[in-house]
């Protein structure tokens, strides 16, 4: 009883499929349009305030770390230094005695 049963269920579900057919609704997706894209306009000018060289060539991937009041700064020769985000001027700058890898830190 148990295999008509499933057999009788298997054959209403499948028929589902066959009905829309016949009536010619189609079962496929239609690919989405992209939406168009939108003309950008300038809103910003920048202008720099100020800039600092911490020295040691090229930088080899170590980026600043922004604090609340200042940008912390290092070179792989191990130039460390922290300046001041509004003016610009040296808070404080230092030379450790070792290579320096991997970018200053913030917290």
């Amino acid at each position: 009883m148990k295999k008509i049963a499933i057999a009788v269920i298997s054959l209403l579900v499948t028929a589902c499929g066959i009905v829309d057919k016949i009536r010619g609704k189609d079962d496929e997706l239609k690919p989405l349009e992209p939406n168009p894209v939108p003309a950008i306009t300038q809103e910003v000018t920048l202008q720099r305030a100020w800039s600092f060289n911490v020295g040691g060539g090229k930088q080899v991937g170590l980026r600043p770390a922004m604090g609340a009041n200042a940008v912390f700064i290092a070179n792989p020769g191990g130039g460390v230094a922290a300046v001041d985000f509004e003016s610009g001027s040296v808070e404080w700058r230092t030379r450790l005695d070792m290579t320096i890898t991997g970018g200053v830190g913030t917290g």
